[in-house]
């Protein structure tokens, strides 16, 4: 059986009055067909406001959206190492915060105020730049102690020894002497903050306080997975 063609002619409902040109085609829209319809959108009154109400809107969404995809394709071309390396730090650090939610400063052993919740490096990133995504050197710690104090060290090594055990602080001294240096490429520091960011939104979706098993747990458990280090 063969398909009837519709025909191309005066536009019907919202478009009706205007001449369209009177070939056949499978596929109208207010009884016109795509040139017609073109048309009628920029040339006849009606068509113009029906194509600014529905249409315009659309349209301008969708070349915003361009637009930013863009700008991001633009950022990322022009993105240094040491951009990449500032960005995985965040997300080092934001994965630190979560492990730590609702626990007390590591040194001075005082709620943390919302809003002053630091990551704090026992080994500084400047002095141990290969500790730097270590989750064993980075703790919880207010800005005041963080910041102001340099990192009050004498109470970071207290807090060690008071919520994680004398054992485990000899461990976290001895990590410089493990970890020496750090060399990673842009392709390994983007795909390790991918990781980074999963473990991130997990961490938020479960949204729980840890005692401290667990939480020494979960940053071998992430170091691992995150793959810097692996000992």
């Amino acid at each position: 059986m063969k398909t009837k063609l519709k025909i191309c002619k005066k536009g019907i409902n919202k478009a009706k009055g205007f001449d369209g040109c009177g070939v056949s085609t499978m596929k109208l829209t207010y009884g016109l067909c795509n040139s017609c319809l073109w048309h009628f959108y920029h040339n006849d009154e009606r068509g113009k406001i029906i194509y600014n109400k529905s249409f315009l809107p659309k349209v301008t969404l969708k070349l915003r959206s361009f637009e930013k995809q863009k700008t991001k394709e633009m950022k990322e071309n022009v993105k240094t190492k040491s951009d990449y390396e500032r960005e995985l730090q965040k997300e080092i650090n934001t994965i630190v915060r979560l492990i730590d939610n609702g626990v007390v400063c590591i040194s001075s052993k005082k709620p943390i105020k919302e809003g002053q919740q630091n990551s704090g490096h026992f080994y500084s990133r400047g002095a141990y730049p290969s500790l730097r995504y270590n989750l064993n050197n980075i703790f919880s710690q207010s800005i005041h102690d963080n910041m102001y104090l340099s990192g009050n060290i004498i109470g970071f090594q207290d807090g060690l020894i008071q919520f994680y055990g004398e054992n485990y602080k000899d461990y976290v001294f001895n990590l410089k002497s493990v970890y020496k240096e750090l060399k990673l490429h842009i392709y390994e520091i983007k795909d390790k903050i991918k990781i980074a960011r999963e473990i991130v939104k997990e961490l938020k979706e479960q949204n729980q306080s840890y005692d401290p098993d667990t939480r020494r747990f979960l940053r071998n458990i992430y170091n691992l997975r995150i793959g810097i280090y692996l000992d």
